[in-house]
């Protein structure tokens, strides 16, 4: 578009000029038009998610779509070229997620396809949901908010409320203390360590209250100092732990129970 345009980009009203005189036509005749255009450099602390086409943000406001090409890897012993494509504006629907598109050069030959990209590489794409990040980004290792603010690009409030959903859910664990390191309750070393019969893998709420590990002592911590918010949270921990399909409400009684029975 830089070369099509012949004037001044950073100009809004020359934007909207060549797009009256040559691109609205062809709408109008029916045809899609693709037009290729270019980004500024990277500049130190720029993140290319955010990058937009060189010159005046009347670009993209007039387009429909706004798909985005990022270079992954070039292989040279397989003359394979990998790019990332991220669509950063859709007007006629939800933003689709990136995709992997590798490029194989060959004599005379030039062919695509996709390759998917792992979710890790996914945590700052704003079309995937902010719960779906958070848990990817936990899959990884133990976070607080404020990391998984910077991993996932989502602000302080979104990532607290999502994690707020994710413990009443009963698939993330705080660990107690300030700040707060937030894990998957299925890979808290609570939840994992020790052998068969270890009270940590007990099947039953009585069982699992009998010694009660680190992460439940936690919880029934919190639950003491607000029992109406977190007695859904500490059932739903204790469901995800006992595994199978139990929800939260199948084992409140046991736990109300066994709750009673401590404070007798």
């Amino acid at each position: 578009m830089g070369l099509a345009m012949q004037g001044d980009m950073e100009k809004g009203k020359e934007v909207l000029a060549f797009h009256g005189r040559y691109i609205n036509p062809l709408r109008r005749a029916g045809a899609t038009p693709f037009i290729v255009d270019h980004e500024g450099k990277l500049q130190t602390g720029e993140r290319h998610k955010d990058k937009t086409p060189f010159g005046s943000a009347y670009k993209a406001w007039a387009s429909r779509s706004v798909l985005q090409f990022q270079f992954e890897e070039y292989r040279e012993e397989t003359s394979e070229l990998d790019i990332r494509v991220r669509q950063t504006k859709a007007n006629f629907g939800p933003k689709i997620d990136p995709i992997g598109v590798r490029l194989t050069f060959e004599e005379k030959k030039v062919s695509m396809g996709t390759y998917d990209l792992p979710d890790e590489e996914l945590l700052e794409e704003e079309s995937r949901p902010v719960k779906e990040r958070i848990l990817t980004a936990l899959r990884l290792e133990g976070a607080t908010n404020k990391q998984l603010q910077q991993i996932t690009g989502a602000t302080e409030g979104t990532v607290r409320n999502k994690l707020s959903e994710l413990v009443a859910a009963g698939e993330v664990v705080g660990d107690g203390k300030r700040p707060t390191t937030y894990q998957l309750v299925s890979s808290s070393p609570e939840h994992s360590r020790g052998s068969d019969n270890d009270d940590t893998r007990k099947t039953t709420v009585s069982g699992l209250f009998a010694e009660p590990p680190g992460w439940l002592a936690k919880q029934i911590e919190m639950y003491h100092e607000d029992p109406d918010r977190q007695i859904h949270p500490l059932c739903a921990a204790v469901a995800a732990t006992l595994g199978g399909p139990l929800r939260a409400d199948e084992v409140r009684d046991e736990v109300e129970r066994e709750l009673g029975c401590r404070e007798a």
